[in-house]
């Protein structure tokens, strides 16, 4: 994709931001070396985002000198790398008036690439009088190295004169794999062009894992073939003014998104919301309801009574065949089945449910949620991917390895991780970024508290109480952005700038933030506008 097509996916400009925050300082938890020349090229090395766990810079000031042509050795690298790292080089170049192409055999390169070099996503960067140098075992690691040699540059989306970069080295590694943000399109849908422009700003923020809420009560996203209805029916609502509201992604555009991040290091993790949250496939089917009656897919933004019956065979079915498609489109390894919320009550007045129920040994309403995920999770296995599920399904056995995500109750992530099951944070009181930063922000729930920066700060990287030994199965974090009050003029200013700070708590593993934060983050919201990631203006 050249750099011009690149653009052009992008929506407005990042307005400047009116304000910025102070955060709790806490300790340096790993080093950070620089000389004190007091020089533009040196200060930027304080404000990359995230933060890199080393930097060293000389005991004298020098620097590289960027040519107007920058030379590229990439020759040990695939073809498949390469088209990715084109793009990262065009989004770095362009806006600093420079060009970049390969070097040809005896030239002498500017930026040379090697395989040997740090492991698990990490890099090591060398900035000399000559060039840059990049070391890393596998391409994450290299690509990340890209996005701070990025922010070593000039922040501005301008042509200048002289392009310097202060030497030194970056010696630089993640201390979660799972650095996330889940976006919610079933309340409000956004474009395939939105998506991109979200990947590509947490693509600059070394964010790896995109979690697609594509389905609930409000609408069903997901193009399954053998269900057409789903997307026929599922995927629009009715508005109270008469219109008609909705979308849903075909294979083709999946298919396209799945690419597109994956280009960025990022893989698409899909949800679907089961077997509550579900009015909107009922709408379509209401032979799938534990009521068998029919509705439409609703308007509030409340949690809906819809949920399958459990122990149909048309459920049975259904489920079959939704999990197929997902394989089929998401080569990922994980696959998201929900499981939060799940009204009940309907199970224990549907004879087949409680029939089945019997054959599951399953007496509550909460053993028999347990026992259909459970089935869900091991079909799941079987197909040769990992099930997650939010912390309401810890609520029976699970099978070993599902992954559960953490966003309520403590105690439901602390009985995960008691029997051994990899949990993911995401704290709804720090991590939920669809609640105000601001107690001023009208646009809001009555419960919905203000989630400023120095909240953020604050998470909590595994629930109170748990035992250190358990917790190297804590994945990492992930931000989540609920939409029923995020249309597709607002989702920029709901993540920019709490995403930054969550990037840069789960990259180095350091609660409580760093130091330097309000100078680092105006300088990374001019560099956002300067690469001209698109988002929406700023609250002001």
């Amino acid at each position: 994709m050249n750099f011009l097509l690149f653009q052009s996916h992008f929506i407005t400009k990042l307005a400047a931001l009116s304000f910025l925050f102070a955060l709790p300082i806490s300790g340096w938890a790993r080093e950070i070396s620089v000389d004190p020349f007091d020089t533009e090229q040196y200060s930027r090395w304080l404000k990359v985002v995230p933060l890199p766990v080393r930097q060293e810079t000389g005991r004298k000031a020098e620097l590289w000198e960027v040519a107007v042509e920058v030379l590229v050795d990439w020759t040990e690298l695939a073809e498949v790398e390469r088209v990715a790292l084109a793009d990262r080089l065009n989004l770095t170049w362009r806006p600093l008036g420079r060009t970049w192409r390969a070097c040809e055999p005896g030239e002498d390169a500017q930026i040379r690439f090697s395989l040997h070099g740090p492991k698990g996503e990490g890099y090591q960067l060398s900035v000399s009088p000559s060039g840059v140098a990049i070391e890393a075992a596998d391409a994450a690691g290299r690509y990340y190295a890209l996005v701070t040699l990025a922010q070593l540059l000039p922040p501005l989306a301008r042509s200048v004169d002289v392009v310097s970069v202060a030497c030194g080295t970056v010696k630089d590694n993640p201390a979660y794999t799972w650095r996330g943000l889940m976006l919610d399109s079933s309340r409000h849908f956004q474009s395939v062009e939105t998506l991109e422009s979200i990947l590509e700003l947490m693509a600059l923020h070394k964010l790896n894992r995109f979690h697609w809420h594509l389905t609930d009560d409000q609408g069903w996203r997901l193009e399954v073939p053998s269900w057409p209805r789903l997307t026929e029916v599922g995927a629009w609502r009715t508005e109270v003014d008469g219109s008609v509201y909705g979308g849903f992604y075909t294979q083709e555009d999946i298919r396209r998104v799945v690419d597109f991040a994956a280009q960025r290091q990022i893989v698409v993790v899909p949800e679907i919301d089961l077997p509550g949250h579900s009015s909107a496939a009922l709408a379509a089917y209401p032979e799938l309801s534990a009521t068998g009656l029919g509705r439409e897919v609703p308007l509030d933004w409340g949690v809906a009574d819809g949920v399958l019956s459990i122990g149909r065979s048309s459920v049975a079915r259904f489920t079959a065949d939704v999990l197929t498609t997902l394989v089929d489109l998401f080569p990922g390894p994980w696959i998201h089945w929900g499981g939060d919320e799940v009204y009940r009550t309907p199970w224990m007045k549907n004879k087949e449910s409680l029939a089945w129920m019997k054959t599951v040994k399953a007496q509550t309403a909460d053993q028999a949620l347990a026992a259909f995920w459970a089935d869900l999770a091991a079909r799941t296995l079987k197909a040769g991917k990992i099930p997650v599920g939010w912390d309401d399904v810890v609520v029976g056995p699970l099978p070993a390895g599902t992954v559960i995500q953490w966003w309520d109750d403590p105690k439901r992530g602390l009985a995960a991780l008691k029997k051994g099951h990899p949990v993911i944070a995401s704290w709804k009181e720090t991590t939920y970024l669809d609640y105000p930063e601001l107690d001023s922000d009208g646009d809001r729930a009555w419960w919905m508290p203000a989630q400023t920066l120095a909240t953020v700060a604050k998470q909590p990287f595994w629930p109170p109480g748990t035992d250190v030994k358990a917790r190297p199965l804590i994945q990492g974090l992930e931000a989540t952005l609920w939409s029923e009050r995020v249309t597709e003029g607002k989702w920029g200013r709901k993540l920019f700038p709490r995403l930054a700070l969550v990037a840069e708590l789960a990259w180095r593993g350091t609660p409580g933030g760093v130091p330097g934060w309000p100078s680092r983050l105006e300088d990374h919201r001019i560099r956002l506008e300067a690469w001209g990631v698109g988002m929406p203006p700023a609250l002001r």
